[in-house]
């Protein structure tokens, strides 16, 4: 239960340190296969979305985009492997 504790202030520290581009780069790394915790610095960001420290719309928009990124990008690599 410690290590989750710690892992938790952990991110929320990043959040708090990098804002935005942490919710960004969680997102992305998490879909493109990295063990990164995506959905729970997704939460972290909601919680400061709630207490006024980010815009809520703006941490979707950001999600978003940070997932997009990765499926284009998977598209394109992939899209003339399977062509005949």
């Amino acid at each position: 239960m410690d290590f989750l504790h710690n892992s938790l202030q952990m991110i929320e520290q990043y959040m708090l340190a990098y804002g935005y581009w942490a919710v960004f780069f969680g997102v992305m790394l998490e879909n493109a296969g990295l063990p990164v915790p995506g959905e729970t610095i997704l939460l972290i960001a909601g919680y400061f979305a709630s207490t006024g420290h980010f815009h809520l719309a703006l941490v979707m928009l950001i999600a978003a985009t940070g997932a997009v990124v990765v499926a284009a990008r998977r598209s394109l690599l992939f899209s003339d492997a399977q062509a005949p």
